[in-house]
Parts: structure tokens; sequence; C-alpha cells
């Protein structure tokens, strides 16, 4: 990234789009090029979530064009107080019939796939709400962010592809 300084925003609390306007301070100083805000879709549509986070950024003062349009993720090349940076927005979720688009979505597949658990059933007994499966399957947490560690980037990219492929587009610049 020659010298840009990159950070990945996940928020814990107050999260959703409002985080967008607490990151932005980060680009002030004009070292932070790179902005990386992920987010849960949770029962929203996509482009109702994606609009929301354009509003923050706009919001913000924030003068921005798209930059890569590509389902889950968005790039925008931002100007704000003469300081040019790149905010990526990667929106969490699978195309799966679930209630609600979350972390949860990729971490149950990663399971179901490399665990050989029955997610499926768990996710059936409870409406396809991917957050409470995750949590019914607790005693298995350990061994999947384990082996998320050891995975190899193509099985990385079947499971989690809108954020793979944000972080390709930050190591291009």
């Amino acid at each position: 990234m020659g010298g840009r300084s990159s950070v990945l925003i996940n928020p814990k609390r107050g999260g959703g789009v409002s985080s967008i306007s607490a990151a932005l301070q980060l680009t002030e100083g004009g070292r932070v090029k790179n902005l990386m805000v992920v987010l849960d879709q949770e029962g929203d549509k996509l482009e109702e979530i994606l609009g929301r986070a354009e509003g923050k950024l706009h919001e913000s003062g924030v003068n921005f064009e798209i930059d890569v349009e590509e389902g889950r993720l968005r790039t925008y090349n931002c100007t704000r107080a003469h300081r040019e940076f790149r905010t990526l927005v990667v929106v969490n979720g699978l195309d799966k019939p679930y209630s609600m688009h979350t972390i949860e979505d990729h971490l149950l597949e990663f399971s179901e796939r490399v665990l050989g658990e029955n997610v499926g059933g768990v996710l059936d007994a409870i409406n396809k709400y991917p957050k409470e499966a995750w949590e019914k399957l607790e005693d298995k947490h350990q061994a999947v962010y384990s082996r998320l560690l050891e995975a190899k980037e193509k099985e990385l990219e079947q499971i989690f592809p809108q954020h793979m492929r944000a972080l390709d587009l930050l190591q291009e610049r």
C-alpha cells in the first residue's frame, strides 16, 4: 500500500452506519487513506443499508464517487476538507434464506463446510436467525475460529467473498 495507512472498523456498540461518522474522524490528520467498515445487513434490504452508509458519508461532509460496486461491497473515493481517502463498505451476509444477514451467516456456513455440523437443522429450529443459531453452537466456536486461522485463501473466498475482495482492493493501492 505504499506507506498509506489503513484502518478496519467493525463496530461493537452504536454500530451500523452510525459508526461511519466515528470512523471518518480517523481521516482528519491525513494519515489514514483507507477505511474499511464492516456492517451487518440485519433485516434490511442491501440497497437500504448501502444508501444509509452513503447518507452518513454525505452528512459528515464527505464528497464521494462510487469506485467499485460489487454486491455486498462498495468502495468510495472520498474527499473531505481537501483530504482524499477511500472508504470500503462491506456488508455481512450470504445469499441464503436467513431472516437476518450478519457475520454469523459466514461463521455458520464455515462450520457446516469444515466441521460437518448440521447447521441447517439448528437454523430451521430457530427460524433462520443466524445469531441465535451461532449461539446454540457455542461449544464449537473455538474449533471454528481455529480452523479459520488455518483456512486456505480459496476456502475463505468462498465463505467470506465480499471481505476477501475488499482486502484485495486494499492491497491494490
